[in-house]
């Protein structure tokens, strides 16, 4: 679609309805996907910036970050704060769509 659309008709407003779910639809999906991946990822995203950026600098950050990607309770904080970051950002995302879907399509003209 380009542009406003003129609905002339109750059949005209439904397809365009139906044209817009689908496309929400969509969005959320490719968003869920897009969250998915965060929570999967996002640990290793942060540990590989920080082991990046410190090991070009300094030797001893270098090998206290070798370390702590060692130790299993700092992985499993970060994970854990990932996830809840991650499970954040969903609901977050899912509360806009809600409202969204509540107010039936804004009415701009």
């Amino acid at each position: 679609m380009s542009g406003k659309k003129h609905i002339r008709d109750l059949a005209s407003l439904e397809r365009e309805i139906t044209v817009l779910k689908r496309k929400a639809f969509k969005l959320q999906h490719k968003m869920d996907e897009q969250v998915q991946h965060l929570k999967e990822n996002s640990g290793s995203m942060f540990w590989n910036t920080i082991v990046g950026q410190s090991s070009g600098k300094s030797p001893v950050m270098a090998a206290i970050v070798g370390v702590l990607l060692q130790n299993e309770k700092v992985q499993g904080l970060i994970k854990q704060l990932t996830g809840k970051i991650a499970d954040f950002i969903t609901k977050a995302t899912g509360s806009v769509f809600m409202h969204e879907s509540d107010a039936g399509g804004g009415g701009d003209k």
